[in-house]
């Protein structure tokens, strides 16, 4: 039997994991709380934040696709290593936009960095699961979100304090590129799961399609938080610059408190019970946020967004590292991909509908592909 990842006496491959989604995790959030700062600064409109956004996905498309191949013969551990370093440099080079395209470009080095991370990580605490005989994957998800809050908080008080956005994501870069470093040995001693003559690419079984698709709903409304929830509060709202990342920070706090305890809500509600109250959960949240015009009220409607999110998409991606037959990269990156693609198309619809109705249309829009993956939920197997 599986047992909590708290309480494994060898705590360092599972706590190495833990920091290399804390490491994305906390820049990234850093990133998304200014991007509406990065939006003023070039003088985009919403459609044109949202087709800059897409190069993003590109980005992390291609190496998703590429990623899944080369993890099936590989070591996660120097993957993720390899990945996060990249990412530490590509996490600056937006802020360094002087156009849209500029921009653009950045954003795509920024997905394939994002993207190898993801596949890479995700493939590392999966294969950690199987070598260790623990649950590794919600702690790790939860030290993302926890990054996302306290990139949020950071983003917040340098702002406040003046400090530039270049500046601020160079010298966090910097300082996560060296605890990277620290954290190698302990990553690197993650086996590979390369089985000689077995096939990288193989049509995939109904279970992963399934799978898959939920990721593009799920993926797709985490990710609109992180893109539009500070634009939200700034344009929507009329939030100063140095608040307008608090809607993110209240969405990623209690997705963090959600995936902490997400074993005990698992044992307490069964696998498909808890995804249906979850996506209940957010779309009430969603329809919160569109309807209130009181900030508080908003800043709530983003926390249950965050809430009912929480621990959908690690149950998503726990079940496509298991798939019979299919190495646990390979799965991974076959979710991680859906979830990549529909924000690809995502990102640019919303971003349309907000210069035409409003971002309240978009966030409603997000409800109904919520309302899709629960109901892709309820007729999947769960493991």
């Amino acid at each position: 039997m599986i047992r909590s990842a708290k309480r494994f006496p060898t705590v360092s491959p599972r706590l190495a994991i833990g920091l290399v989604f804390l490491i994305l995790s906390i820049q990234y959030g850093s990133w998304v709380a200014r991007i509406a700062e990065a939006q003023l600064a070039l003088s985009l409109n919403k459609t044109q934040l949202g087709f800059s956004l897409l190069g993003m996905s590109v980005g992390a498309i291609v190496m998703s696709i590429i990623s899944g191949a080369l993890l099936s013969r590989f070591s996660p551990g120097w993957a993720t290593v390899i990945s996060t370093l990249f990412f530490c440099i590509a996490i600056t080079l937006p802020s360094f936009a002087w156009n849209q395209l500029s921009l653009t470009l950045a954003l795509f080095a920024l997905g394939i960095g994002n993207g190898a991370m993801n596949v890479s990580m995700n493939a590392a605490a999966a294969v950690a699961e199987n070598t260790y005989q623990i649950r590794v994957m919600p702690f790790a998800h939860a030290m993302y979100s926890m990054g996302l809050v306290l990139g949020a908080l950071l983003a917040a008080a340098l702002t406040a304090m003046g400090i530039s956005l270049a500046a601020h994501l160079v010298l966090l870069a910097i300082v996560m590129g060296l605890l990277t470093l620290l954290i190698q040995p302990s990553i690197t001693e993650i086996p590979s799961q390369y089985i000689p003559g077995r096939r990288v690419f193989a049509l995939p079984s109904r279970g992963l399609v399934l799978l898959s698709a939920m990721s593009g709903c799920y993926v797709l409304g985490e990710g609109a938080m992180a893109d539009w929830s500070s634009v939200y509060l700034k344009t929507e709202m009329g939030v100063r610059a140095s608040l307008a990342g608090f809607g993110f920070a209240g969405f990623a706090a209690c997705m963090a408190l959600g995936r902490f305890n997400s074993n005990r809500l698992r044992q307490w509600l069964g696998v498909k019970r808890l995804i249906l109250v979850g996506s209940g959960i957010a779309i009430a949240g969603l329809v919160i946020v569109a309807l209130s015009s009181v900030l508080w009220l908003t800043l709530v409607g983003f926390a249950l967004v965050g809430l009912g999110l929480s621990v959908i998409v690690p149950i998503i991606y726990a079940n496509s590292a298991v798939q019979q037959g299919v190495p646990a990269g390979v799965g991974i990156a076959a979710v991680s991909t859906a979830g990549i693609i529909a924000q690809l198309l995502g990102r640019p619809v919303i971003g349309a509908l907000g210069d035409q109705f409003g971002l309240e249309a978009g966030l409603l829009l997000i409800s109904a592909a919520l309302l899709l993956g629960a109901a892709l939920a309820y007729k999947a197997t769960w493991h």
